[in-house]
């Protein structure tokens, strides 16, 4: 920029020098700002250079600089200015802005929730099964859309749900005949079968929202729990109580858990206690039982992560009578032996009343 003609010689030298270029600090050239930091540290060392310190300049020189009066040169100045800068925008700006960012990115995810891991589902072969979604009352859900995986990199949709109705897509799946919907937002699926077993994924697209909304299900789908058979065998009985083993059989294959309840009230059996102890996996448990007014019945629990069975015994008579109740019971051995003996001693009197009778009849005739 030239100086003006009517500027003393002192001053022409310092007014002809060139305007120094934005110091490289503040243009971001040392690495890449963001936009709102980048135009603090610009607009702080442009006002700076608008504004210089010091006493009134000299029009001539459009107040740029002023000999003598202990400023710096128009050299120094934006130099000065950029550091100010930089100490603002790493010290004090840059922080906040950090936090802030941050803030928005919460709240974006808040309202934005990555998918969740699928939840799981059991269901028992030719049972019926619902899969759940939940969705916020104050939501409005205008399509839910539903499928599954058919191999890496296929997915197969077969259902759609629009106002509470089910509606089925093209082409049709095999599981649109076995499919209706439950409580507006879920989908039950009936007649089960084993190649049902998978992970259904749903949709969900609300009304008046740019929301979405995806759920996973992994289905799993269990053979049913056969009807457990429960058998007692008294070892030894007193007027104070019993000695009695019970055994919880469960025909079939598969991974069924057997527990057992008992006592007054009725509580879960599942460590060893001063009256009962468990054995061979949980299948036997050994009572050592005191008679009680209630009778409170022992059961037991045969499960799976889909279905339960159960069957029960009282012991109240068992303990009182010496006899087994329930399947397969077993009574003791003296009760047998009484039997046994009772037994021959019955045949042996009426062989001797059969060997006798043609010895009366002959003396009758004679």
């Amino acid at each position: 920029m030239a100086a003006p003609a009517n500027t003393p010689l002192a001053l022409r030298r310092h007014c002809t020098a060139p305007l120094p270029t934005p110091h490289p600090l503040v243009a971001g050239a040392t690495r890449p700002l963001s936009p709102a930091l980048w135009w603090v540290g610009s607009w702080v060392g442009a006002e700076g250079a608008r504004r210089p310190a010091g006493r009134a300049q000299p029009r001539g020189c459009r107040g740029r600089w002023e000999p003598g009066s202990g400023t710096a040169s128009p050299v120094q100045r934006p130099v000065r200015r950029a550091a100010l800068a930089l100490l603002l925008r790493e010290r004090i700006m840059q922080p906040w802005l950090a936090l802030l960012s941050l803030a928005c990115q919460l709240s974006g995810s808040a309202g934005d929730p990555e998918p969740s891991p699928a939840l799981p589902v059991h269901g028992v072969l030719g049972g019926s099964v619902v899969l759940p979604v939940a969705v916020r009352p104050a939501l409005t859900v205008l399509e839910m859309e539903w499928s599954f995986e058919v191999r890496p990199g296929e997915v197969e949709r077969f259902a759609r749900l629009r106002n509470g109705a089910l509606h089925s897509l093209d082409p049709p799946s095999r599981l649109v005949r076995r499919l209706e919907a439950a409580n507006g937002t879920s989908l039950r699926i009936k007649a089960l079968e084993r190649g049902d077993g998978r992970v259904y994924r749903a949709h969900v697209t609300f009304a008046a929202s740019a929301r979405v909304q995806d759920e996973a299900f992994a289905l799993a789908v269990h053979d049913p729990v056969p009807e457990p058979r429960l058998s007692a065998r008294l070892l030894s009985s007193t007027p104070d109580g019993c000695n009695v083993t019970l055994r919880c059989q469960v025909p079939g294959k598969g991974a069924l858990r057997v527990s057992w309840k008992g006592g007054s009230p009725l509580q879960a059996l599942s460590e060893g206690a001063a009256w009962y102890r468990l054995s061979d996996n949980g299948t036997a448990l050994h009572l050592s039982w005191k008679p009680h007014p209630a009778d409170p019945p022992f059961v037991c629990l045969a499960s799976s992560p889909a279905e339960q069975r159960n069957a029960s015994l009282r012991l109240l008579g068992l303990c009182r009578r010496g006899s087994g109740e329930g399947a397969g019971a077993k009574a003791p051995l003296f009760f047998w032996v009484r039997i046994g003996l009772l037994g021959a001693l019955a045949v042996q009197i009426f062989a001797v009343a059969w060997v006798s009778l043609p010895d009366r009849r002959d003396q009758r005739r004679s």
